[in-house]
């Protein structure tokens, strides 16, 4: 009874309970919100939005809500990184600081005022690249044939996931791709040189920076370019083609490589005093493409080594081949008639008078602009580095020089085993002959460009200073004192045997004439201009040259004018007369013969549109007369006609402004003025 009066009191007891257990019911509603996640917008590279909404809080309030994220974990909590939204309803949320290229997982949550937290639908998103800033930089130093050094740079490498990085590159895409050549670089996209190799050599190559990111994508810089250098010529020194000639020869040469170098001129340089030439030396130039050619090579002297070597000039310098030699003929001059003169490029000549070939050269230190003179085998010739050279006839070699203090432009004049020479430094020498030993000077107040004449053992000539000397020819010791003509004396006097007379002219305009002996002065001819030009003296006449554009006939013993032919233009040129013709230059390019009673016109032969200043010189039935054109001619005594031009191909650097001196079987031969101290 008990036992189950009591089991009815428990029974009693639940049904009371659940009739009244609403009241404390657990419902989730009433306890978590609910909230909802918003999609994320587009995603940038470090921040995006995203949305968050309150679908529900029950009885409770709201205390926060927003959104939380995390790139780890999946299912973020408020534990993870979290951004509180405003309002409170729905909200759109910025999530920012984030790391580029990156999957986040994101939700929605909301807290209410007995601190739970609710969660929405979890999500992701995941972040842009940051775009590389890759720079193209400028090549480093110069490409060689086959390799060339690039640079490059990404600038904001730090921001970005880089998984490669270098340049590409492509002699014909203009936009190299990583389909194209690829040199990468090692480094972290800081300043890097890359390498670029096994390039084609002179060729233009386009080159850009790339970068390639963790995703895979492919970023270019700017694009620039590099041009390779060229290969080396191959060039090649050939044997000559048969036997050199004494001034001229043919040798071969080619460029093996000429279809893969931008090749501009090839050929044989020469010299027979260096043995290595180059293109400052004698240069000899092919005509053709590179191909194995014959190159003659002209105005060689005979009996002499010459070395040679190929050439080729390119893009990328100049290029030598090895070196060969060959030897000329030959030649005997001693009975030819033979030319000597000297040139203002700074080289004595000698010319075969019949062909106009070269024979030999001296190289001077300077120019020469002295006329040389001709005794017992050997020429005497000044330069103005100074010297008075000697020079053997037959070969050029040199036997003595003998330094002045100056220029020395006057021809020698030989006589009594002595050189008689004028000086730049004011003085007149006597210079042994055999030996080049001084035996006397002279000193004036001027300059000496005047060549002495010699007579009766004296020694007459001008100087600078306005005065004309008489000295011992011996001893150099005044006969008498000097005669002040007041200007500077450049003319060479002239000496008539049979009557006495010394005839000279003066910067003053004047001819003189003075007594041999006593050196009274006879008479006296004005002309209109300075007088530079020597007198030459016939039996019937005397000519002269003014700069007055004239040239004047004059009787030799009273001075008066018996006719005046007018040149043109200034006649520094002494004039030659041979069998009544007088030869004569002038400053308008012009050569002129003119009849010697007369003074009528035969002929006139042009030069180059330059001057023609030099003295002419008549052998046989020639002319032989230098230009400042660069050319000594041979010109027919008839008709004017040009025979033949020296040198055979180019010019004398800076022309020809002395007077030749001719010589066969040991002597002097033609017809010469005074100024050539030749004795006539």
């Amino acid at each position: 009874m008990c036992s189950s009066l009591r089991n009815f009191l428990v029974l009693i007891f639940l049904v009371g309970l659940l009739t009244d257990c609403s009241k404390w019911k657990v419902s989730p509603y009433d306890l978590l919100p609910q909230v909802e996640t918003g999609a994320a917008t587009t995603s940038g590279a470090t921040s995006i939005q995203a949305g968050a909404k309150i679908v529900a809080l029950g009885p409770n309030s709201l205390q926060e809500f927003g959104i939380v994220y995390s790139s780890t974990n999946q299912q973020p909590t408020t534990a993870d990184t979290k951004i509180t939204a405003t309002g409170s309803g729905s909200a759109t949320v910025a999530l920012s600081s984030l790391q580029p290229n990156t999957t986040y997982y994101y939700r929605a949550y909301a807290t209410n005022d007995k601190a739970l937290t609710g969660y929405g639908e979890t999500k992701t998103f995941k972040t842009g690249e940051v775009i590389p800033v890759v720079e193209t930089l400028d090549p480093i130093g110069t490409a060689t044939t086959t390799s060339a050094q690039v640079q490059c740079q990404i600038t904001n490498a730090s921001a970005i996931s880089l998984k490669e990085y270098g340049i590409v590159y492509s002699a014909t895409n203009q936009l190299p791709t990583a389909a194209d050549g690829v040199s990468k670089a090692t480094g972290t996209g800081a300043n890097t040189t890359v390498t670029l190799s096994n390039l084609t050599p002179n060729t233009t190559y386009y080159y850009r920076a790339y970068v390639v990111t963790s995703s895979g994508t492919v970023y270019y810089g700017p694009v620039k370019t590099v041009k390779t250098a060229e290969a080396a010529a191959a060039v090649e020194t050939l044997d000559p083609v048969g036997t050199p000639a004494s001034t001229s020869a043919q040798v071969q040469c080619r460029v093996n490589n000429a279809a893969t170098i931008s090749l501009k001129e090839y050929g044989v340089v020469y010299s027979f005093t260096t043995t290595q030439p180059t293109t400052a030396d004698g240069v000899a130039k092919a005509t053709g493409s590179g191909e194995l050619i014959a190159v003659s090579i002209s105005g060689l002297q005979p009996g002499t080594t010459y070395n040679y070597r190929a050439y080729a000039i390119t893009g990328s310098g100049t290029v030598y081949g090895a070196t060969k030699t060959f030897t000329t003929a030959t030649v005997s001059i001693a009975t030819l008639p033979v030319i000597y003169i000297g040139g203002q490029d700074g080289n004595v000549y000698a010319v075969n008078a019949n062909t106009g070939e070269q024979i030999w050269s001296f190289a001077a230190k300077d120019l020469v602009v002295s006329s040389p003179m001709y005794a017992d085998g050997v020429i005497y010739v000044g330069s103005r580095d100074g010297n008075v050279y000697a020079l053997d006839a037959l070969t050029g070699k040199q036997k003595w020089a003998f330094a002045t203090g100056g220029n020395v432009p006057g021809c020698p004049t030989v006589a009594n085993g002595l050189v008689y020479v004028g000086s730049y430094d004011k003085k007149m020498y006597a210079i042994n002959a055999s030996n080049g030993t001084k035996k006397w000077e002279v000193l004036t107040g001027g300059t000496v460009e005047s060549s002495p004449a010699i007579w009766q053992n004296k020694a007459f000539f001008g100087s600078g200073d306005g005065k004309f000397y008489v000295v011992d020819a011996n001893t150099g010791a005044t006969i008498r004192a000097a005669v002040s003509i007041g200007t500077s004396i450049r003319s060479s006097p002239t000496i008539s045997n049979t009557l006495g007379i010394v005839y000279v002219g003066s910067d003053n305009g004047n001819l003189y004439a003075f007594d041999g002996n006593t050196g009274t002065q006879k008479w006296a001819f004005k002309t209109a201009g300075a007088v530079d030009s020597s007198p030459v003296l016939t039996n019937s006449l005397l000519y002269v040259g003014s700069r007055d554009h004239k040239l004047h006939a004059l009787d030799p013993l009273g001075g008066k004018e018996s006719w005046s032919f007018d040149a043109g233009a200034d006649v520094y040129s002494s004039p030659a007369a041979l069998n009544g013709t007088v030869y004569v230059g002038s400053d308008n390019y012009r050569l002129f013969a003119l009849d010697g009673d007369k003074g009528t016109k035969k002929w006139e032969f042009v030069a180059t549109h330059i001057w023609v200043s030099s003295s002419p010189v008549v052998v046989n039935d020639m002319v032989i007369v230098g230009s400042w054109d660069g050319h000594l001619y041979s010109i027919n005594t008839a008709d004017g006609k040009q025979r033949w031009a020296f040198p055979k191909t180019g010019v004398i650097k800076d022309g020809i402004n002395g007077t030749v001196v001719v010589v066969q079987n040991g002597a002097i031969i033609g017809s010469y003025p005074s100024i050539s101290g030749a004795v006539n």
